[in-house]
């Protein structure tokens, strides 16, 4: 994952022109939280769908006791996961505005990683929570948990190019 992950950010950042040095962001652990976050969202997520999907193949309703209690409990640790994932995303947006801020009152401006990379960041925040409340927990309580580890794999690609661009605008 890590290594993954690595190789997506440092193609994005060659391709935007960007020299950050990502490796001392990460290290000081800028997106680190972020990406744990990430990581146990979707695990868990993965968890409930296939907990969903093993429920109707055994014919038993989802809305049993037994059921619904383990369901809701993996529910609730993506959930976490997902605020923890948010929270890393706004303070990574409050660093880009205070740069922002020293860059435009500097003499002299270093050239920024793009303006789509913001954009990226602030697009990717939301649609984390778009991701799991529709891809997820809508189609996996209609059609079970097959599209719903489809979407969540969406989202974790979705996820990375928001690392990239986060990597990026933090480092400068």
């Amino acid at each position: 994952m890590s290594y993954l992950r690595s190789v997506i950010i440092n193609n994005h950042l060659k391709q935007n022109n960007c020299v950050p040095e990502v490796k001392k962001s990460l290290n000081n652990g800028d997106l680190d939280p972020c990406g744990t976050a990430v990581i146990v969202s979707t695990v868990f997520a993965l968890v409930e769908a296939t907990l969903i999907t093993v429920i109707k193949a055994q014919g038993l309703s989802v809305g049993s006791v037994t059921s619904a209690a383990a369901i809701r409990l993996f529910r609730i640790l993506a959930y976490i996961g997902l605020m923890l994932n948010a929270s890393t995303v706004f303070s990574a947006l409050l660093l880009i505005d205070r740069r922002e801020k020293l860059n435009s009152a500097s003499v002299e401006k270093s050239q920024p990683c793009g303006s789509s990379d913001r954009q990226l960041l602030e697009c990717y925040g939301a649609s984390t929570w778009v991701w799991d409340m529709v891809t997820f927990h809508y189609f996996a309580t209609l059609f079970g948990g097959g599209l719903s580890i489809l979407g969540q794999l969406l989202m974790v690609v979705w996820v990375y190019q928001g690392h990239a661009a986060a990597t990026c605008a933090v480092s400068r």
